[in-house]
């Protein structure tokens, strides 16, 4: 297979297989629109906090808007539980016309781990199961109410694991999978590592196969 080629993300046919990673106080419009330019073939929005969601806060809306020149791009939303994703998830679906969400299951900072979302997932593998499967259950229900819009794929950012004590990626991995998540992306370092050292590429290789 050539390193440049086209993916399928469930529903979601792309091009190709250059994505941009969603980065907060980065990836907002203009940005994402540079990238788009110059050959991304994915985008993702900065991190949606899904309880800002949930309370009509007008700035986080914003932060969904489609750049004009994306063929195609994802909102990352963030949460605690199920129930609070589940209908920050409905709210994308019904606000934008978004064509995957993902779910932010990697952040390792302090501000987001506290409230029990991000990288905290990786210490509870069942509970990431639960937010997956609320929300890929809210995006089927949706899609059978508003046909026209089509079934919008679901995925998840994850985290080698917490520390290197706590290497949960393969029990994350499973979990999301039997929720019925469309894909999977790893940041293949720990939670304590934030963005330092050394990423153990084997353990990608080992998710993919």
């Amino acid at each position: 297979m050539e390193l440049y080629h086209p993916v399928n993300i469930g529903s979601l046919k792309l091009e190709g297989n250059l994505f941009l990673a969603p980065i907060a106080g980065y990836s907002d419009v203009a940005f994402r629109t540079v990238c788009v330019e110059c050959g991304a073939s994915l985008c993702t929005t900065e991190m949606v906090s899904a309880e800002a969601l949930t309370r009509n806060n007008l700035k986080t809306e914003v932060l969904m808007k489609r750049a004009p020149v994306e063929k195609a791009y994802s909102v990352q939303i963030f949460g605690p539980n199920e129930d609070v994703m589940s209908r920050a998830a409905e709210i994308v679906l019904s606000k934008t016309d978004c064509n995957c969400i993902d779910i932010n299951g990697g952040c390792p900072v302090p501000k987001i781990t506290k409230t029990g979302a991000g990288s905290v997932l990786t210490k509870e593998p069942d509970r990431l199961y639960r937010i997956v499967k609320a929300v890929k259950d809210t995006a089927l229900l949706y899609a059978e109410n508003h046909p026209e819009r089509g079934n919008v794929p679901v995925t998840i950012k994850i985290r080698r694991g917490w520390d290197e004590e706590h290497i949960t990626w393969k029990e994350c991995a499973q979990a999301a999978l039997d929720a019925g998540a469309d894909a999977i992306t790893i940041h293949a370092r720990t939670r304590s590592q934030m963005y330092a050292d050394t990423a153990s590429w084997a353990e990608i290789e080992q998710l993919v196969k």
